[in-house]
């Protein structure tokens, strides 16, 4: 029994020497094999069939060594090469590739190699079929802490759980690479031809262009945290099956110096596609939206922009060439505005010609002229911009009232603007109550739109008014302007008007007023007027109860006869139509029926006067007149010649004269003068003379006067002989004349008469003689005292 304990001891003690011996073999076999695959890695002969095996399953794979670490396999110089022959560097190469796990799932069978795999960079060569001109220089080339599980499955390999740093920011990715098409089945029937694949067609991308991309995204800058998830599935063999999604979400970030509270981005590329989801800019609770869509197929870009941020910073994230045409064009936001817009489809050079949307701007400022609250609805189509349902508040000026002589106060409008930048054309059109005169220094290049709102003042507050105006800016002789207001207290062309409501007209250098309705207190005028500023005419239609100098100032103010030498006082009728010929008077063709309580020319002062006053060309004829003149009656006729190219004003004027006051007819030609005569005056006269010079000196023609029931002594022609008849007869103290009569003729400025015949209480004379300012009387007299 003892004998059998003991075999059993030495048995079992060799055995168990002998496994430890094994054991320490195999330890030691592991030891040194650990030694040498952490030393020399995996054998060549080794390496290259894994790497084989791996090729064969449409892998483009390559590694150099192959070690193994405390931590797992580490692969060093690894690189995965493209299939376009044209790709001569790897697309991606990484110098250290630590595979810490291998997961072999059934590998007779799917053989599906599954790694947890960790990088410290991967060098970036991007293939030619990619179209993208990376410079070698380029963050863009250099994927940095790489962190992901990688399984290589049949016919695909597969990123998950992946990490890593890119650009500067933190990445997750997932994703599949496709390396060939899965085996079909065969079929009985044998299939038709295949169709050829569909391949995405190179995007290119210059190396200058995505030097302008990279200078961009330099811009941004991020404070807070950030996350980037990329999803994507590459198909190698037909590209346009691959597709890739990005979602990435940041806080607290700075773009060119302008701060944002939060950035949201959401894209897809599937082919023929880039879809931009949403990217969402956030500051202070308000966001700027854009989406977007790519067809690398038909080139065609599409897309959406909404904003509701109401901010002046973002206004400086503008192209520079935006901001340069705001700047030349002098216009002015105060903050971005808000807008809703949309953009497309169309080529991405001509993405601005496709834009249609609303927009809000809380104050804009164009050229002194500064509008609160701007909102309406934009399209861009082609060449053409339209900007229509505006509406908005026009802030008023009342600081330069009294250099622009008007209210110059603002009011609400409304309107559309349009830019044709093919037929090089604009057009505006206001609706609103505001002063026009705001718009004279916004309109400054445009001086005939300036010249027609000018023409109108608003002394309290501003009219009613309708406006439109546009051009074509190569030729402004296609300029017009359409005013139709309603105002009261208001002035035209410098006259005064209680209240007006006009339509203005401005097209082909035609100015209209059409219709016009005017009062001045009670009185009134109606009608039209047309001026020609090309031909150089005015045509009018008008009556009313206003002097005929507010007429001829409304239709033409630069055409001086009424208000100058012609005066109107006291209740008025006039009705006039026809056409005058300001520059030449040749096409001069109106007539006009006056009536007047008081009517004041160069030589006498008329009242309750009523005449037919028709202009034929340089000749303006008043006709068939009648009048009461100083407590007796006239009539007669009046022609004057107005000729522009002559600096004179010739008239002539035919009248007849009966119970006239003498005294206050001699008053009114010389009122400097204070006469003591008095007597009742009869005459006839046919006189002609020139407004432009002193009546006297111009004057020519004849006439007969009578003179009855007088007191004439102290006329200048009779002091001389008064004082003579008195040193004769030194008993006359006292020296009358009451009667006189006798024809004259004026020439050259002198009076002359031959049979001037003047009587008294005791005595009469005849007289013959000449009277001028320059030489004064010469007269020979016959007289007889004592007569009967």
């Amino acid at each position: 029994m003892g004998g059998s304990c003991q075999r059993f001891a030495q048995r079992t003690f060799k055995t168990c020497r002998v496994c430890v011996r094994i054991f320490s073999v195999v330890v030691f076999l592991l030891i040194f094999l650990f030694v040498f695959l952490r030393t020399y890695g995996v054998p060549g002969f080794v390496l290259k069939e894994v790497v084989r095996q791996v090729n064969s399953k449409g892998i483009p794979v390559d590694v150099e060594r192959v070690r193994l670490t405390l931590r797992g396999w580490r692969a060093e110089n690894m690189r995965y090469y493209s299939k376009h022959p044209d790709d001569l560097e790897p697309m991606f190469f990484a110098q250290n590739v630590l595979f810490e796990r291998l997961i072999l799932f059934d590998e007779a069978e799917s053989g599906d190699w599954v790694f947890e795999v960790e990088a410290d960079s991967i060098a970036i060569a991007p293939s030619v079929e990619w179209g993208v001109d990376i410079p070698e220089a380029s963050p863009f080339r250099t994927v940095e802490g790489v962190r992901l599980t990688l399984g290589f499955h049949d016919g695909r390999v597969r990123l998950s759980d992946g990490e890593l740093s890119w650009i500067g920011g933190r990445f997750k990715v997932d994703g599949t690479v496709l390396t060939q098409a899965p085996p079909q089945k065969e079929a009985v029937v044998r299939p038709p031809e295949p169709a050829p694949k569909e391949t995405a067609p190179p995007v290119w991308i210059s190396r200058e262009q995505f030097v302008a991309f990279e200078n961009h995204l330099k811009a941004f800058k991020v404070n807070g945290a950030a996350e980037v998830a990329l999803e994507f599935v590459v198909d190698s063999g037909n590209l346009a099956a691959s597709h890739l999604s990005l979602d990435a979400r940041a806080v607290d970030i700075v773009y060119r110096g302008v701060g944002f509270s939060g950035l949201e981005l959401k894209g897809e590329f599937r082919y023929p596609a880039i879809d931009a989801q949403r990217i969402e800019l956030r500051l202070d609770n308000r966001s700027l939206v854009v989406a977007g869509r790519y067809d690398f197929a038909s080139g065609l870009v599409e897309g959406t922009m909404e904003n509701t941020i109401v901010s002046t910073q973002p206004l400086l994230l503008l192209p520079q060439p935006v901001l340069d045409v705001l700047v030349k064009a002098q216009l002015q936001f105060e903050s971005l505005p808000c807008f809703s817009l949309a953009f497309g489809p169309a080529k991405p050079k001509g993405l601005l010609n496709a834009v249609g949307g609303s927009f809000l701007v809380e104050e804009v400022n164009y050229r002194e002229l500064e509008i609160d609250r701007l909102e309406g609805n934009l399209t861009r189509r082609n060449d053409r911009l339209d900007l229509t349902a505006l509406s908005g508040t026009v802030l008023g000026q009342r600081e330069k009232a009294e250099q622009y002589g008007s209210c110059m106060q603002g009011g609400s409008a409304t309107g559309s603007v349009f830019w044709d930048a093919a037929a090089n054309e604009f057009g505006v059109s206001a609706t609103g109550s505001f002063d026009p005169n705001l718009l004279i220094r916004p309109l400054d290049m445009v001086p005939i739109a300036t010249n027609v709102i000018d023409r109108f003042k608003f002394a309290d507050r501003p009219p009613q008014i309708s406006l439109e105006l546009g051009s074509n800016l190569a030729d402004w002789s296609t300029f017009y302007i359409d005013v139709q207001a309603m105002a009261n207290d208001a002035a035209i062309h410098g006259v005064r008007f209680s209240s007006v409501n006009t339509f203005a007209a401005y097209k082909n250098k035609v100015l209209r007023l059409d219709p016009i309705a005017a009062m001045q207190g009670v009185d009134f005028l109606k009608g039209s007027t047309s001026i020609d500023f090309g031909n150089h005419t005015v045509a009018f239609d008008a009556f009313g109860s206003m002097p005929p100098a507010v007429i001829e100032d409304v239709a033409y103010p630069g055409f001086e006869v009424f208000g100058n030498k012609i005066l109107c006082g006291g209740n008025t009728q006039i009705r006039a139509r026809g056409k005058l010929d300001w520059k030449t008077m040749r096409a001069t063709d109106f007539s006009a029926e006056v009536e007047a309580d008081v009517l004041e020319i160069p030589v006498a002062r008329l009242e309750r006067f009523k005449a037919t006053v028709m202009g034929k060309g340089p000749r303006i004829l008043v006709k068939n007149a009648g009048f009461n003149l100083y407590g007796g009656e006239g009539s007669g006729t009046f022609s004057i010649q107005l000729d522009p190219a002559t600096n004179t004003m010739p008239y002539t004027l035919e009248t007849r004269l009966g119970g006239v006051d003498f005294r206050s007819f001699l008053s009114y030609l010389r009122p400097e003068v204070e006469y003591t005569v008095s007597g009742n005056l009869k005459a006839n006269a046919a006189i002609s003379a020139d407004m432009k010079r002193g009546f006297f000196e111009a004057a020519n023609g004849k006439g007969r006067v009578e003179v009855k029931d007088g007191q004439l002594a102290d006329l200048r022609f009779f002091s001389g002989f008064s004082r003579l008849m008195r040193n004769v007869f030194s008993s006359f103290s006292v020296f009358s004349i009451t009667k006189l009569s006798g024809g004259f003729e004026l020439k050259n400025g002198v009076v002359s008469s031959d049979d001037a015949y003047f009587s008294g209480d005791f005595m009469n004379a005849k007289a013959k003689g000449t009277y001028s300012n320059r030489t004064g009387f010469d007269v020979l007299l016959h007289t007889q005292v004592f007569s009967d």
